[in-house]
C-alpha cells in the first residue's frame, strides 16, 4: 500500500506543477492501481516497461483536470468504512476504497454492498 500513496504523490505533483506526464517504478499492484484510475478517467492512460511506467495527465488547455488528491491512508490511521457508512458519503466527491474486490469507488462499493479501507479523495 506504501507504494499506492507513493505513486498518489508522484501524480499529484505532476498535476500541479502541470505536466503532461510523469515516470513511476514499476509493480504488479500500482499496474492494478492505474487500471482503475484509468477507467475512471482519471488520467489518460500509460505505458509500460519493465522497471517504470509513463503516466500521462489529464492537462487542458494548460491547466490539470485534477489537483487534489488528500491522501487518507497511512500505516497508522486505517479508516474502514462499513456500508452503512459509505452510505452517508458525500456523492459530489470522488473516494477510492481498497477492497476485498480491489480498488473501488463509492458508487462500486454500493453497487456491490462492500465496505472497505478509505485510501483517498479526489477534489
Amino acid at each position: 500500500m506504501y507504494k499506492i500513496i507513493k505513486l498518489m504523490t508522484v501524480l499529484q505533483n505532476g498535476f500541479y506543477n502541470k505536466q503532461f506526464f510523469v515516470y513511476f517504478k514499476y509493480s504488479l499492484r500500482c499496474s492494478l492501481f492505474l487500471n482503475f484510475l484509468w477507467k475512471n478517467n482519471i488520467i489518460l492512460g500509460y505505458i509500460t516497461d519493465k522497471k517504470k511506467f509513463k503516466i500521462f495527465l489529464k492537462i487542458l488547455l494548460k491547466k490539470p483536470m485534477y489537483c487534489f488528491f488528500k491522501n487518507i491512508y497511512t500505516k497508522k490511521n486505517k479508516i474502514f468504512l462499513n456500508l452503512k457508512q459509505i452510505n452517508n458519503l458525500k456523492k459530489t466527491k470522488f473516494y477510492v476504497f481498497n477492497t476485498t474486490q480491489g480498488f473501488l469507488n463509492l458508487n462500486e462499493c454500493q453497487k456491490n454492498k462492500i465496505g472497505g479501507i478509505l485510501i483517498f479523495v479526489l477534489q
